[in-house]
């Protein structure tokens, strides 16, 4: 018998089992592809939900990393801050639905996973890093849910996002209060173009008084600006704290001397350190290492006070770190200079002491008189070092504690202190620079729990060499004033940086 293709041989296919047999066959084939239409559809839905995700969790890292990297900011970049960041971090991701999430039972890991690390932000690149960190970075995943589109696939999507917020400078400072006021009485003239003036201050960080002339860069307060200085210059309040360029200096251990290591400022004696010759009073007090002969090899400190008043008084300094242990230096006339002080070669005076009880931490006063002082770029000067970005080329180095300060005011100075030379019997307060034109004192003024009185008339005649850059607990204009900071990088000497929180990745 023949056999047919369409049935068997044994009993002819009729059309009816044809059409039977074919309906089967599409069945399956619209199973199939029913099946594959779903998936299709499912994954077009469900895409737009973890689109949606993904959206949602970018957003939560941006507030997230931004929030922590306020905390470094406002707290500092230390463990503390460091921890507040990313505590703040997390529960900013936490508060728009993202949190890191663990079974409870096993301990693995849920489908979410946030994490906050601080770091360096540099050259458009973030590292992570303890320390000194600028930046905090946030990092969310999160393993979506499969619906219908597990008919296609068996493995779920998961949705990754980062972001990156960094502290960034912007404009600079001349002036910085830690801690007090910033204040301008009477009617001065203040001429800064190049820079502002700032307090870190909460509450009326920066007062004009009745100042009429002013021309500044900008006031940036943490706090508030007074209204006198409404008009003067452009405001802007409720800023985060600028960073203290010379903090390192307050973690520096000072040296100690004992008396076979003070120089004998007397007009007597063996190599005495005060000569008259002619009428001319000359006081040539040593640089820390330098003894009688030039050589930088003892260790050796001005231990008594040192007043510059009359026209035939001068001191006369070589270049190096000055430390007026438990003594003050006074200058009301006369003339201050470093004659040698050339290419590079500047002076530092700090002055210490003590530090205990009734404390003799030395303190300065420069009302008047011919003041000519340098901060150093180059040695001799005292051997501690440090490592910061070079002023002048923005690249890490590793230079002396030192290098662009010209005056540092012993941390440990505090009211109850024996030093007190201001004319307004102010405690703990130094007064600087002096008289207009005849007093120029160039380099960073550092005096961190001290006031600054900045008496006097301009400081000096503003031009591109001059760096007048000037922190302090709290600082007061009693006087015309003219600051600049053309000549900082220059000279080696950082400067206070404004700083605004950025979203850079």
């Amino acid at each position: 018998m023949t056999q047919s293709f369409l049935g068997s041989p044994d009993r002819p296919r009729t059309a009816g089992s044809v059409v039977r047999s074919r309906r089967g066959g599409i069945a399956v084939a619209f199973a199939v592809g029913a099946t594959a239409f779903l998936g299709m559809a499912a994954l077009a839905t469900e895409g737009g939900v973890w689109f949606a995700a993904r959206r949602n969790a970018q957003t939560a890292a941006d507030l997230a990393a931004y929030a922590g990297v306020a905390q470094l900011a406002w707290k500092g970049s230390d463990t503390a801050g460091q921890t507040a960041a990313i505590s703040v971090g997390a529960s900013v991701a936490a508060t728009n639905s993202f949190a890191t999430e663990v079974d409870p039972q096993t301990g693995a890991a849920g489908r979410t996973t946030v994490t906050v690390t601080p770091g360096l932000w540099a050259a458009g690149a973030f590292t992570a890093s303890t320390s000194n960190p600028n930046a905090v970075q946030v990092t969310i995943a999160q393993t979506q849910r499969l619906g219908l589109a597990a008919l296609i696939s068996s493995t779920a999507p998961v949705v990754r996002v980062r972001a990156i917020a960094a502290i960034r400078d912007s404009s600079d400072a001349c002036i910085l209060s830690l801690v007090g006021q910033t204040t301008i009485t009477g009617n001065n003239t203040i001429n800064a173009p190049n820079c502002s003036v700032n307090s870190n201050r909460a509450g009326t960080s920066i007062d004009c008084g009745n100042s009429a002339q002013i021309n500044v860069l900008a006031f940036r307060a943490v706090g508030t600006v007074a209204s006198p200085c409404v008009g003067l210059a452009p405001i802007t309040e409720r800023q985060i704290p600028a960073a203290d360029p010379y903090v390192h200096l307050q973690g520096v251990t000072l040296p100690t001397f004992q008396n076979n290591q003070c120089q004998n400022m007397r007009t007597n004696g063996s190599n005495p350190r005060i000569t008259v010759s002619g009428g001319i009073t000359t006081y040539s007090p040593l640089p820390y290492n330098m003894n009688s002969t030039g050589l930088y090899t003892t260790a050796t400190a001005v231990c008594d006070d040192i007043r510059i008043s009359t026209s035939t008084d001068r001191m006369v300094l070589v270049p190096g770190t000055y430390f007026f242990y438990g003594a003050s230096l006074m200058v009301t006339g006369g003339t201050v200079s470093c004659p040698t002080c050339t290419g590079g070669a500047g002076v530092t005076l700090v002055f210490t002491g003590t530090g205990n009880g009734n404390n003799s931490i030395g303190n300065i006063k420069v009302t008047g008189g011919s003041v000519t002082l340098d901060s150093p770029t180059i040695g001799p000067w005292y051997n501690q070092t440090y490592s910061r970005l070079d002023p002048a080329t923005g690249n890490q180095e590793t230079t002396s504690i030192y290098d662009g300060i010209v005056i540092y005011r012993d941390v440990r100075a505090s009211p109850n202190n024996s030093k007190q030379l201001d004319n307004m019997n102010t405690p703990n307060t130094a007064q600087i620079p002096g008289n207009s034109d005849s007093v120029n004192i160039n380099g960073g003024i550092y005096l961190p729990s001290s006031q600054i009185f900045i008496a006097g008339n301009a400081a000096v005649s503003t031009n591109q060499s001059d760096c007048q850059s000037m922190v302090a607990a709290t600082i007061q204009f009693t006087g015309n004033s003219g600051l600049s900071l053309d000549g900082c990088a220059a000279r080696g000497t950082s400067v206070v940086h404004n700083r605004v929180l950025r979203l850079v990745q």
